[in-house]
């Protein structure tokens, strides 16, 4: 990733904006900044988790923006300050990493009027760098003392959706993407709804499909002798057609790291693509492995379904899931350790498979 000065977001920000418009706009490109180091949620090194933990971030120089929430807090208040927007740093116990005891930072900044609010800005970097609707910023957090519901104020969606448009954060169109896919995606959950997507507007994506699968013997097949074979598709084709629906879904910002990629692809998954039916048989793995000060994780998606289960792994390079073959998921558990502490080719329920 390259460096950043976390300095040089004070030179967006409008005077006329009140003190939440500016602790919005800070918080967000904070987030569009950052990416959250990976090596503290998956090492076992209790140096290197304990140097992660300890370092200091000094908003004046470029510096590697891979951080946690201990830095993340110190940059958003170290800026939050220099605007004058009074705010403070509050601690929990952490229950991220068994291998270092930690604390979990959040923070609360004070409005005009001397009003609380919670937020957590770690929580929410890839919603921001994706145009999501922030889920921590304004909200509560009833684990931290003083982030409790009845200890803050609360700043409701439309109110949020205000502040946003205000500081150029949404998107032209005025909504947040999460809200966009869902839209799009409405129509596709159930399998019933997808094929007639695909009788209509999703043709040429079948035919990709097809080809892909080896299954299409004449490439001149026409668009109406393709809508029968979309009728005989098993459910395990539009299992591996929703995924390449969902591969379809920009992800073009390259300042994700894998937890952002990760949360970012699942949720688009789970509450866009994936049915509930689909989702009983999905099972989601991070697979660790470590070298010294560096560590590797790769996130792979198994649906356990009949005949055998089907694996997907997610590349960083086309920041999409990629078909995996069984032998290839073996020896990925060979070389790598389930964080999940289950196996990744571990028999399944031939009940829960279709």
């Amino acid at each position: 990733m390259e460096k950043v000065k976390y300095a040089d977001i004070l030179a967006g920000i409008d005077e006329s904006w009140s003190i939440k418009e500016k602790a919005k706009y800070i918080y967000n490109e904070i987030c569009k900044k950052s990416s959250y180091d990976e090596r503290f949620i998956y090492s076992k090194n209790p140096e290197l988790l304990k140097q992660i933990y300890n370092m200091d971030v000094n908003v004046d120089e470029y510096v590697n923006p891979k951080l946690i929430c201990k830095t993340l807090n110190g940059v958003y208040s170290e800026l939050l300050n220099r605007v004058g927007i009074r705010n403070k740093i509050i601690k929990k116990p952490s229950s991220i990493n068994q291998y270092f005891e930690a604390e979990d930072i959040a923070l609360i900044f004070f409005d005009e009027n001397g009003m609380p609010y919670f937020t957590a800005i770690a929580a929410d970097i890839q919603r921001c760098k994706y145009g999501m609707k922030t889920q921590f910023f304004g909200g509560c957090d009833n684990n931290y003392p003083e982030g409790k519901r009845d200890s803050v104020c609360i700043i409701k969606t439309d109110e949020l959706e205000d502040i946003d448009k205000k500081i150029g954060y949404l998107s032209k169109n005025g909504l947040y993407s999460d809200i966009i896919f869902d839209l799009i995606a409405k129509d596709v959950k159930q399998n019933n709804e997808l094929k007639k997507f695909l009788l209509t507007s999703g043709l040429h994506i079948v035919r990709q499909y097809l080809e892909e699968e080896g299954r299409l013997e004449n490439q001149n097949i026409s668009d109406d002798e393709l809508k029968p074979i979309i009728q005989t598709l098993s459910f395990n084709d539009m299992i591996k057609i929703k995924i390449k629906l969902a591969n379809m879904v920009p992800r073009n910002d390259k300042t994700a790291g894998p937890i952002e990629n990760k949360k970012y692809s699942i949720q688009l998954l789970k509450n866009g693509i994936l049915n509930k039916s689909d989702q009983r048989i999905l099972d989601c793995f991070d697979m660790v492995k470590e070298d010294g000060r560096q560590v590797k994780v790769l996130n792979i998606l198994r649906f356990n379904l009949k005949p055998e289960p089907i694996y997907y792994l997610y590349s960083e390079d086309t920041q999409q899931y990629e078909l995996l073959s069984s032998e290839e998921a073996l020896k990925i558990s060979h070389e790598y350790t389930s964080k999940n502490n289950h196996s990744l080719v571990e028999p399944y329920d031939d009940d829960e498979g279709r």
